[in-house]
């Protein structure tokens, strides 16, 4: 694959290949490893892989993050979410931020601020969710 350094972020070239002179010639690199693109950077025109970010005190199972929603989102309230246009989206798209490839696999950040803005969205506390994951012993 070929990359390039744009803005502070490494990009892949997906169009048709122009061959390795073309695209050396147009500043991509060529990188034969197996990383995704936000696992690496471009330093002095050598591709350069990220070490994968290690996890936190802060990183959770996403299986525990779930779980401790449904122990603390009462189920009418999930009924009338769901009901509710104007908040099922913004509860489905909080939904997708409990994956990405930067993150170890099956773990959530809670500092990500996307959290506590999702969660403020059902009426919930990180420390509330926090106490529900570890039975009270927060």
């Amino acid at each position: 694959m070929y990359v390039k350094k744009e803005n502070e972020s490494v990009i892949a070239w997906n169009g048709p290949s122009l061959g390795r002179t073309a695209m050396l010639e147009s500043g991509w690199i060529l990188y034969t490893g197996t990383l995704p693109t936000s696992r690496l950077d471009i330093v002095d025109g050598a591709v350069i892989e990220l070490p994968e970010p290690e996890p936190t005190s802060e990183w959770v199972p996403i299986s525990a993050f779930i779980g401790a929603l449904y122990a603390l989102i009462p189920a009418e309230q999930v009924a009338a979410v769901m009901q509710n246009e104007a908040a099922l989206k913004p509860a489905l798209a909080g939904l997708a931020l409990l994956s990405s490839d930067a993150a170890p696999g099956g773990m959530i950040d809670l500092l990500d601020q996307r959290v506590s803005e999702w969660l403020a969205l059902v009426n919930l506390t990180l420390d509330q969710v926090r106490e529900q994951m570890t039975g009270g012993e927060a």
